[in-house]
């Protein structure tokens, strides 16, 4: 009894595609165990096939001359199939940990794009208020000297004003790449 205890949660565990099939490896343990063709080797069976067994864990049952043997080799499979299912469980959270990662650069990402388009609002709304000034100056020039120093002014915001563009269109860049990497469509 104890014995077939152990099949139930070896066969629990799996079988797998391949020659022998799972329906003759079984029926083959269970004669050998001297339990015939039961209902838990039909259960079993198709806990094996839907499991996996490897052909060779399989054969080991088929091939089982005694209840030792058979016990052994189930054994062997539960083993196997639990190192398996314990590297599956390792790969998945690997898998998972790198998504994490990748979501969280993709955040910060995100957020320094957001940083800088804030920044430039902010610097736009700087020189806007120096444009203002600077007009300012312009009207209210008595002489050819001021008239100069406002025009030379102008000139310097012009320059700015080329360099914020560039700033702008690449933050606005990096912003749709961030939120493209966040699954976002801005």
């Amino acid at each position: 009894m104890r014995l077939l205890g152990l099949i139930l949660v070896v066969v629990l565990v799996g079988c797998g595609n391949g020659a022998p099939s799972c329906k003759d490896a079984l029926d083959k343990a269970a004669r050998t165990l001297g339990d015939g063709a039961s209902p838990i080797t039909r259960e079993m069976t198709a806990v094996c096939e839907r499991s996996g067994w490897t052909a060779e864990q399989r054969s080991c049952v088929t091939n089982a001359q005694d209840k030792a043997a058979v016990a052994t080799c189930l054994a062997s499979a539960v083993i196997s199939t639990a190192t398996k299912a314990r590297n599956e469980s390792r790969a998945v959270g690997k898998a998972v940990q790198a998504e994490q990662e990748a979501r969280k650069q993709a955040q910060e990402a995100l957020d320094r794009a957001q940083d800088q388009l804030d920044q430039l609002a902010k610097d736009l709304a700087d020189f806007d208020g120096r444009l203002r000034a600077a007009d300012t100056e312009l009207m209210h020039a008595r002489n050819d000297a001021e008239r100069a120093a406002a025009r030379a002014g102008f000139e310097a915001l012009n320059r700015e004003k080329i360099e914020l563009d560039a700033r702008l269109a690449a933050a606005k860049a990096a912003a749709k790449a961030a939120h493209r990497a966040n699954g976002v469509q801005p």
